[in-house]
């Protein structure tokens, strides 16, 4: 008989039938744009307005 080896027999190979990873899923909400949302549109009044008021009525004696 061969005489006994010291080294131990080499591993079995990993097994390969495990499922692979799952795909990123696809169905969740599409990537924002890049895009901004469009600035609100300010009224350009012939006279200053108060920040922070949407309209500011014009001072009497103006246009008149």
């Amino acid at each position: 008989p061969p005489p006994p080896t010291s080294e131990a027999p080499p591993p079995p190979p990993p097994p390969t039938s495990e499922a692979p990873p799952p795909p990123p899923p696809t169905s969740e909400a599409p990537p924002p744009t890049s895009e901004a949302p469009p600035p609100p549109v300010i009224p350009t009044l012939p006279y200053p307005t108060i920040p922070g008021l949407p309209f500011v009525p014009a001072p009497p004696g103006l246009g008149t």
